[in-house]
């Protein structure tokens, strides 16, 4: 809420609301003497030996009295920082920062942000504890980090200690110096509070066992997060209420926007971010990372060991989001923990990169954390093969964890007969009825058989779910807690209560393939090839759209933009990927490309024709936009959970989430750009908690954008020739009216301009029912764009 200026009269920092020389985006932490001995600072200066901080970091730059005088270069998990001194640390004479003065000296912004925090809790429990809104149950999640340590403070002083419960959730991951706060902190609570409620919620397998199992998470399978933390958050909660109908519950959490751009999307208070049930209220939404820490000073709380070493965020022992600096000190403190699953992920890693320093640097490097899957290394024998097609679906599995006809139960009611080694019988959906068969062969494989199936897109993915959970279910719980009604349950083996299912589907939507070791299993060894469904690009974009003044900023000093972009990592990141599918970035480095230097020229004269072309080249290049153009027609509204519904029910293989997370973005480009109210490719509509999107289309084209999108289908097509009345037809799924609904009759009219235009950019026969197009040979795409907008056309042509 506040900015930060250096106090350079102590040593410390100040909170104010007035322009700062600080980079906002990284905010200063204390550091204290562990974290300058396990670095070797003592080795040039002398680091008093005290609870209080030495010195300030800003990134991985180390400050005194506001002066740079030390930096931390390079480091990784196996290896340590180099450590430079400036000019301003040579001799530095290093003293404990006063923190009661500091604290004096900002406690009128500090009041103010706790006063704010508390009304919020306040609020927000009244609002909560009766009348249509009121929920089941109150929780504060604690992590044993100094945002939760901040949120408990809050809450425990506004909400009475016998109607709420604080619970951590053990991912088994943990560094002991997390273990150790949340007992401290327990004790100090229960002590204060004798009603109060600390609840430990802890998945069903142990996390080593996990990791063999789905194989080391990644930053595109991260699997952990829903199998450690979610779902045995939810379990717990579940198992207070009796396990039945899934409680409503309010959960105060640390959570801050300035922490990632996914946290920076949620709203304040929002329902069913992590789960359909859950509320989740942000109490220091707004707060930044110096905030916090001078808040646990002003209220004298504790603070995880953890960040006296130099860590800036508490969490598991190995994380694919985890920095090298992060990992090195995880690996240099806490070595217990960080050793159990740098072993697993070598035996992995050894499986794939067998050169022995290879395998150390894929480690060092990070490569794992990009991996899509670990798929077919740990799968005991368990496979599934899938033969289709638009009447039947067979399925072949090797060495089942789970009974097929058991799991079909969440879809229908089953009525089947046994006889020897096969089973038959229908599956009824509704006032469908499916046929089936599952027959044990010789070998102990066990063939499935779905018939009358009748390109029925829904069933077809629902049933190949089923297959894939019925093939894969290891009994982690990640679909129990879906369940709304209490029906199912995993373990020990699955059971449908068939009077409480109501065949809602949350099982198999909660996750890619309806099951996360599934997920895993299949996913390709060596490079996930796998990926390229239409869904697998839907996430790529953390929920962010290419927004109007992201792309003036880029294209205004592209060169500079790496180096000023004044955007969180996770923004700049989507933005990084919306551009390289525009074609505006090169696809490997951070370098602008030839189209790119062109559509700069572009954009300053006729900024809507830039948009234009965007939207032609990303229907090439992004998954996201291919489908909204070939699959979403002009002339209808939808919400942004019915698309998520449509993409789910033309089979896509993702999770909700998945997809979810890809219209999202495109929402927020639409809403954030020319392309939805001005070309009107999808207007946005707010009613109420529901956005819908309108898919209208325009006449009011570029012919600039005509021509080049012209020479992008006959590129991809590998034909030169085309026709008007290829681009209406019902099967077509590409090409000028799919990408901007214009009418028939005015593509004529812009057709016979650009014929007319000096550089003979295309030819086209328009008489006597004719409706042939010839572009030229010699020509790309890109050439096109740079002879035409030479003279910039105007921004559209009258019919």
């Amino acid at each position: 809420m506040y900015k930060v200026i250096w106090d350079k009269e102590i040593n410390g920092v100040i909170l104010t609301d007035k322009p700062t020389e600080i980079n906002n985006l990284i905010l200063p932490r204390p550091v204290f003497f562990e974290e300058l001995d396990l670095l070797k600072f003592n080795k040039f200066w002398n680091c008093p030996r005290t609870k209080k901080p030495l010195l300030w970091a800003n990134g991985r730059r180390y400050y005194c009295r506001g002066e740079w005088v030390a930096e931390a270069k390079g480091g990784n998990i196996f290896e340590s920082p180099q450590i430079n001194i400036t000019e301003n640390g040579k001799d530095l004479i290093i003293e404990p920062i006063n923190v009661d003065l500091m604290v004096r000296k900002n406690q009128e912004a500090l009041r103010v942000l706790e006063n704010e925090a508390m009304d919020f809790v306040e609020h927000t429990y009244k609002s909560y504890k009766r009348g249509r809104n009121k929920v089941n149950c109150f929780a504060v999640s604690f992590s044993g980090g100094k945002d939760s340590q901040v949120v408990l403070d809050i809450v425990s002083r506004i909400i009475p200690p016998d109607e709420y419960i604080v619970v951590f959730t053990d991912t088994d991951m943990e560094l002991p110096s997390t273990y150790e706060n949340v007992e401290e902190t327990k004790a100090y609570y229960q002590k204060l509070y004798a009603g109060l409620r600390f609840e430990t919620a802890k998945g069903r397998l142990p996390s080593e066992k996990t990791w063999r199992i789905f194989g080391p998470p990644s930053r595109i399978h991260r699997w952990c997060c829903t199998v450690h933390k979610t779902a045995p958050y939810m379990s717990l909660i579940n198992c207070m209420f009796n396990g039945k109908k899934q409680p409503k519950i309010l959960t105060f959490e640390g959570v801050r926007a300035e922490e990632s751009a996914k946290r920076e999307s949620y709203t304040r208070i929002s329902k069913g971010t992590k789960h359909t049930n859950q509320i989740n209220a942000e109490v220091i939404r707004y707060w930044n990372s110096a905030e916090v820490f001078l808040y646990t000073f002003y209220r004298e709380l504790k603070i995880n060991e953890a960040y006296r070493y130099g860590l800036s965020r508490i969490g598991c022992g190995i994380c694919p989001f985890g920095s090298e600096w992060s990992e090195y000190i995880i690996n240099y403190k806490y070595s217990e923990v960080s050793s159990k699953y740098l072993g697993i992920l070598k035996e992995y890693v050894d499986m794939i990169v067998p050169e022995k320093n290879k395998a150390l640097e894929y480690i060092c490097e990070g490569a794992w954390k990009k991996k899509p899957g670990w798929g077919g290394i740990n799968s005991n024998g368990t496979k599934i093969d899938f033969f289709s097609s638009d009447q039947r679906l067979e399925a072949l599995i090797s060495n089942p964890n789970e009974n097929f006809i058991e799991w079909s139960r969440t879809i229908g009611e089953i009525y089947f007969k046994k006889e020897d080694d096969k089973k038959y019988g229908e599956i009824k959906v509704r006032d469908k009825i499916f046929d089936f068969e599952v027959i044990k062969n010789k070998d102990d494989k066990i063939l499935v058989k779905i018939g009358k199936i009748n390109n029925d897109i829904i069933f077809k993915n629902k049933i190949e779910r089923i297959l894939y959970k019925a093939t894969y279910c290891i009994h982690c719980g990640t679909c129990e807690v879906e369940c709304p009604t209490g029906a199912l349950k995993v373990s020990p083996y699955v059971k449908i209560d068939t009077t409480l299912c109501n065949h809602c589907g949350n099982c198999l939507y909660h996750a890619e393939k309806g099951c996360f070791k599934a997920q895993a299993d299949k996913m390709i060894l060596g490079g996930g090839k796998n990926m390229a469904n239409k869904s697998g690009g839907f996430t790529k974009y953390k929920t962010f759209g290419l927004r109007r003044e992201w792309l003036f900023s880029f294209l205004t000093d592209p060169d500079k933009w790496f180096s000023t972009k004044n955007l969180g990592p996770i923004q700049a990141y989507a933005v990084i990927v919306w551009l390289r599918d525009a074609d505006v970035l090169k696809t490997k480095e951070n370098k602008i490309t030839r189209l790119g230097h062109k559509l700069k020229t572009v954009f300053f004269k006729n900024e809507r024709l830039s948009w234009e072309i965007i939207w032609i080249n990303l229907s090439h290049n992004s998954s996201l936009i291919k489908w909204y153009i070939s699959d979403v027609d002009f002339g209808n509204s939808y919400s942004t959970g019915e698309l998520v519904q449509l993409g789910l029910n033309r089979g896509f293989s993702g999770s909700k989430n998945t997809i979810s997370s890809g219209i999202d973005a495109l929402a927020n480009m639409l809403e954030t750009t020319p392309l939805g109210n001005e070309l009107k490719l999808g207007i946005i509509e707010k009613r109420g908690n529901t956005r819908n999107i309108q898919k209208l289309g325009t006449d009011d084209v570029h012919p600039i954008a005509i021509a080049y999108s012209l020479y992008r289908y006959a590129e991809s097509k590998n034909r030169r020739d085309l026709t008007i009345s290829e681009f209406y037809r019902d099967e077509q799924k590409e090409g000028p009216y799919r990408l901007f609904g214009i009418s028939k009759g005015k593509l004529e009219n812009i057709l016979r301009y650009l014929q007319e235009n000096k550089n003979g950019i295309l030819k086209a026969d328009l008489i006597k029912g004719l409706d042939n197009i010839h572009l030229r040979e010699d020509l790309n795409h890109i050439d096109v764009l740079e002879l035409l907008s030479e003279e910039i056309y105007p921004e559209s042509l009258e019919a």
